[in-house]
């Protein structure tokens, strides 16, 4: 049981922006006062930095390139994740051979969750620096 309520810790850890800012209270503590506000809030606004964004949003779920006229757009994908959850499953057999038999048992825990298959947000990054918000309905 412990391990289970330890990965559901690891899950969860970093789910939240307060959570987030208490992992790097100081990178928090230099940003301005605006954008701390709508960081703990779960903003983003444009002109934020990629370690803003980060903050508010949490890791992007896509990161990728696309070309935007003479240039290029870092884009992070932001969705739905499929299949989050914890997974655990218990197993075992018995060997029977060579003069004897044994038990054996394997305990597998483990955390996972799949991309979502379309973006419900992007954030454009043009040097490194929030460029468009784009929410899809």
């Amino acid at each position: 049981m412990r391990i289970a309520a330890l990965a559901v810790m690891l899950l969860f850890s970093c789910s939240s922006p307060e959570k987030r800012i208490q992992k790097r209270p100081e990178v928090f503590a230099a940003f301005p006062a605006q954008a701390q506000e709508k960081i703990r809030r779960g903003e983003v606004e444009l002109g934020f930095s990629p370690e803003m964004v980060r903050m508010a949003l949490g890791p992007p779920d896509r990161r990728y390139e696309r070309r935007a006229g003479a240039g290029r757009e870092l884009v992070w994908g932001y969705g739905e994740t499929e299949g989050r959850g914890l997974h655990a499953g218990l197993g075992g057999e018995v060997m029977v051979g060579g003069g004897g038999s044994g038990t054996f048992g394997v305990l597998g825990v483990g955390l996972g969750s799949r991309p979502a298959k379309t973006d419900k947000r992007r954030i454009v990054f043009r040097e490194d620096k929030v460029a468009s918000i784009e929410d899809q309905k």
